[in-house]
């Protein structure tokens, strides 16, 4: 699962957080590459034409632009816990932030003519499904933040994400098949946050619980 190998960029982080970087600097370039990888998949996929190929560069650029968007994504966080300055409402941003650049990258593909805007639309509500399932765990007893997957999780997506546009630039003619891929992706973003939901239930069996409102319990 990719989500272990954030670990890995705890070291990174560090170095970051020693050199004068940020959280907030980090946030920003995430940020940037947020809209540069959007603009990537949509150029790419509106000017892909099998009789010249080349128009369709920015799907090839896709990739590497969403290695640095995930990379800035995971370390903002790490890089605020480094510095002792993280915070509640930082984490709320970052949530956010996940949730939502993936939906601004996604949902440009419903201005490309050729992509059903319907399956576009279940594809974004399961990625929030399985967003939000992830920080469910979080907020009932255990306090986990789940991160499993069914190769549907945030990372997964962008992996999948990128060998399509990649393959869709060596064979443009798979480019047909862009409404099957997204149901496919679907089914399994939607089967990661079911996942996740059967990971809370193990995690707060046993536990304590009581339900609190603004107006009581």
């Amino acid at each position: 699962m990719l989500y272990s190998l954030k670990a890995r960029f705890q070291q990174l982080a560090n170095s970051f957080a020693f050199s004068g970087m940020t959280a907030n600097h980090a946030s920003l370039l995430g940020w940037l590459f947020v809209f540069l990888s959007t603009a990537a998949l949509y150029s790419g996929f509106r000017n892909l034409n099998p009789e010249n190929i080349q128009t369709a560069w920015p799907l090839l650029a896709f990739p590497a632009l969403v290695l640095f968007r995930l990379v800035f994504n995971a370390l903002d966080g790490m890089i605020a816990r480094a510095q002792n300055r993280a915070t509640p409402m930082g984490e709320v941003l970052n949530e956010l932030g996940d949730i939502w650049g993936d939906t601004i990258t996604y949902g440009s593909l419903f201005f490309i003519p050729y992509v059903n805007g319907l399956y576009l639309a279940i594809f974004i509500v399961c990625c929030w499904f399985a967003e939000f399932t992830g920080l469910l765990g979080r907020a009932l007893p255990g306090h986990i933040r789940r991160q499993e997957s069914i190769l549907g999780g945030k990372p997964e997506r962008s992996l999948w994400f990128c060998l399509f546009a990649i393959c869709c630039f060596f064979r443009p003619m798979s480019a047909f098949y862009i409404n099957h891929f997204i149901m496919a992706l679907s089914v399994l973003t939607f089967l990661t946050g079911l996942f996740r939901i059967y990971k809370i239930k193990k995690q707060t069996q046993g536990l304590s619980y009581q339900s609190h409102t603004l107006y009581g319990r």
